[in-house]
């Protein structure tokens, strides 16, 4: 079924649109006219403006009227006597100041006095009107839902319902004072016309059929209808046919909904997103602007029908207006790019001197004199008429370009900007480890591979020089890398890793070189399973805890043996020396296949706390932590990996505002938390989130979203009542009774699921169902990925 919507019903969707900030009076980026934002004294939607001279009349939801004498400079709330909604207005054609309003349930409004007052008229129908053509003051036509189409000839003092064949809501419906016709739309597409004001009716012919929005008659033959789709039609017959004019490609997916005719070949259309198209040769080509403000436009009028004088209504109570722009300076280069770097490459190159490259300005009022360019925190200097640019010598670390065209009359242009990470050291890598392990064995092997630059992109295992694959990241905050090999056979082996950064360069670590000698045991003996307190350590980050008593730092504890090897599923408990000011929350106390267990630690007190790490009552690490009185600082260039981030927020953020989003770092790239239900499933506060600067937001590429931590919730889709328990890596696996979800979750089940939008589908994989409690471990699952890096 295809639903259809009136130009005033469009107004559900005004909701879900960002109003931006007026950063500037100017609101166009390359229009003819200069558009100013008037204050309006309202936030509900506007839907139609009507004028007659210099008066304008806005009407909206909730019985708003809103009234300018001035050409729109200066509006004034006016009562109307109804709080429905007003979907539609019109001062009479003739010129005679007669003037109509309609809406919801049947309201008709007018007035007699320009819209100074208002009274209420009695039509005996209650069905929602969408449009109303005042012809003069005697003569007026209104259209509505059901087929509902009255006239009345007596000043408004009997209506008659007129007979269209058709039950489909009249979306538009347009009069003129030079004759007795009456032109309409209905809201599957077709087209409506009368000659006798109404008493009969003929459809008119057009190609395709989509909902129109609006009509405006010139004359008992030429008018013109928008619609959906980024539609304009006219007619130059008097409506028998309607014909398409060349509206953009770029509209097609706008509903346009209002016109201001100006003559038979200038007209101005306004529509959703901040849309206006104009063309002054019949619509055989449009010009198109976008407003900044982004806000559904629905209603447009010509002051004292001036081609340049405008006032537009919007959603959210915007009203803005036009006159002649001032002199217009050259448009901003776009598409402004260094040579090789993309999101791939995290915004990095291994070249000190890339080049960049732009598309050319658009001049405004006169012609394109040359570019120029400006290297991070350094003076603008010319380039000359080009649009690529090989940059001088640059230090390794992160860079800001900005580029502006200059024009004839020493104009400036807004600038471009790209910033990208000049990187030309290749990572550290260092041998694998163990050094050790016997025919028959898997051993798993890691490295340890760091990048001040653009960060480590993969790493590679190779055996006797032939590559094995790719290396698994097991610790960001450690920068280990890892992956097993099976020793079939006996024989030496060396073995390497190969580490390639974000920007291309590559280094290749020391080797290891393992001999077995094949004694006629295979795999036989076991790993020593003793843990080395020489070559176990603990660490935390931030290194540094504030004493506040409720920030906590996040402490991880290695596990090795004597020959290097991570030992897994050893039972760790840590204490701390000052255990009646300091907190320890465990995470995970066994370790991993990496050998980690984890913890968070708070102190309400200056100092220093010796944490001790045990297994079995002996001691394998110790170390100690500070916590002073300062907050965690702005991180400076790129964050840690683990760190969470957040842009720094205006004084007049509301709680949409970009700056409330929290991202996690790790591999060089930052994650969004898609809402705070995924965020806590993780983090029990916001106390370990950091502020960062725009620049080094924007030089972290954004990767996948982040997806609930495994075994905290059971999740389902809005649309898709089937219920989900989250294991690692975002699997999803169907639970498949009541009976099974209270055996994993207990008799509170129903209370731990969440709901997940549909858009976030693609963040999840699908993996085999649970059958029964056994199949599946909550608190195994949460205790196994303490932190997102092991995600």
């Amino acid at each position: 079924m295809t639903t259809y919507f009136s130009k005033r019903a469009l107004h559900a969707f005004a909701a879900t649109a960002v109003v931006c900030a007026l950063l500037a009076s100017s609101l166009t980026a390359n229009a003819a006219l200069a558009w100013t934002q008037r204050a309006s004294s309202t936030t509900v939607n506007l839907y139609d403006v009507a004028v007659k001279g210099s008066t304008l009349i806005a009407v909206g939801d909730s019985g708003i009227i809103r009234r300018s004498t001035d050409g729109g400079l200066n509006w004034n709330s006016v009562p109307s006597g109804t709080e429905q909604q007003l979907r539609d207005v019109d001062f009479a054609s003739n010129g005679d100041g007669s003037l109509y309003a309609v809406g919801s349930f049947g309201t008709v409004i007018k007035s007699s006095n320009e819209g100074a007052s208002w009274s209420a008229v009695t039509v005996g129908s209650a069905e929602t009107f969408e449009s109303v053509a005042v012809v003069d003051g005697q003569n007026i036509a209104i259209g509505g839902a059901n087929g509902t189409l009255l006239t009345t000839t007596d000043w408004g003092q009997t209506w008659q319902l007129r007979q269209l064949g058709s039950t489909r809501k009249v979306t538009a419906v347009e009069s003129r004072s030079s004759a007795a016709l009456i032109l309409a739309f209905l809201d599957n597409g077709v087209p409506m016309r009368s000659e006798n004001f109404g008493a009969t009716w003929a459809e008119g012919s057009m190609t395709g059929f989509d909902n129109m929005l609006d009509i405006e008659m010139l004359n008992s033959s030429i008018a013109y209808a928008s619609g959906l789709s980024g539609r304009v039609v006219k007619t130059t017959n008097g409506g028998i046919s309607w014909t398409d004019t060349a509206t953009p490609a770029s509209v097609s997916t706008e509903a346009l909904h209002d016109i201001a005719l100006h003559d038979s070949t200038n007209l101005m259309v306004v529509g959703t997103s901040g849309t206006i198209i104009s063309t002054n040769d019949s619509g055989n080509t449009w010009t198109k602007e976008t407003l900044s403000i982004g806000n559904n436009l629905f209603g447009i009028a010509a002051v004292n029908n001036s081609y340049t004088k405008h006032a537009v209504v919007a959603s959210s109570g915007v009203i803005i207006t036009s006159d002649l722009a001032p002199t217009l300076a050259p448009s901003a280069p776009t598409n402004l790019m260094a040579a090789g770097v993309s999101a791939n490459t995290n915004y990095s190159t291994n070249s000190a001197t890339p080049s960049i490259s732009w598309t050319a300005s658009v001049k405004g009022s006169a012609d394109i004199a040359g570019y120029q360019v400006k290297i991070d925190s350094g003076t603008f200097f010319s380039v000359g008429i080009v649009t690529q640019y090989t940059l001088p010598s640059l230090t390794n670390g992160l860079h800001t370009i900005r580029v502006r065209a200059i024009d004839t009359a020493g104009t400036a242009s807004d600038e471009a900007i790209v910033s990208f990470t000049v990187d030309t050291v290749a990572p550290s890598v260092s041998a694998p480890t163990p050094t050790a392990s016997s025919i028959g064995a898997t051993t798993a092997f890691t490295i340890t591979a760091t990048d001040n630059g653009s960060y480590v992109n993969y790493c590679r295992l190779f055996v006797n020089g032939a590559e094995q694959g790719s290396m698994d990241l097991k610790s960001a905050q450690q920068n280990t890398y890892g992956r097993s090999y099976y020793f079939a056979t006996a024989g030496s082996f060396a073995l390497t890793a190969r580490c390639v950064d974000n920007a291309g360069n590559a280094s290749t670590g020391a080797a290891t070189t393992i001999n077995l000698n094949d004694d006629g045991s295979r795999g036989s003996t076991p790993a020593d399973t003793t843990p080395s307190a020489a070559l176990s350590y603990l660490s935390s980050n931030p290194s540094q805890g504030v004493a506040d008593g409720a920030t906590n730092v996040y402490v991880t504890v290695t596990v090795r043996n004597a020959a290097g090897i991570a030992l897994a599923n050893k039972s760790v408990s840590l204490v701390t020396s000052r255990p009646q000011t300091d907190s320890i929350t465990t995470i995970a106390s066994v370790t991993n296949d990496v050998g980690q267990a984890s913890f968070y630690v708070r102190s309400s007190t200056v100092g220093v706390s010796q944490l001790t790490a045990v297994i079995g009552g002996s001691t394998v690490a110790s170390a100690g932590l500070t916590f002073g009185t300062q907050q965690s600082p702005v991180i400076p260039g790129q964050p840690t990996p683990g760190a969470l981030i957040k842009l720094a927020c205006p004084p007049s953020a509301d709680v949409n505002h970009i700056c409330r989003a929290v991202y996690f770092v790790s591999q060089g790239k930052r994650h969004a938390f898609p809402n705070s239900k995924v965020y806590f499933s993780w983090y029990p506060d916001f106390s370990n989130v950091q502020t960062v600067s725009a620049e080094t937001m924007a030089s972290l590429m954004l990767g996948k979203n982040m997806v609930y931590h495994p075994g905290v919730k059971m999740v389902k889709f809005v649309t898709n009542p089937r219920v989900y328990a989250v294991g690692k890596g975002g699997l999803l696996r169907g639970v498949t009774s009541e009976a099974v979800a209270k055996g994993l979750y207990g008799t509170t089940w129903n209370k731990k699921i969440d709901d997940i939008s549909d858009a976030f589908v693609g963040d999840y994989v699908f993996g085999l169902d649970v059958a029964s409690a056994s199949d599946f471990s909550p608190l195994s699952e949460a205790a196994a990925v303490p932190t997102p890096l092991y995600n």
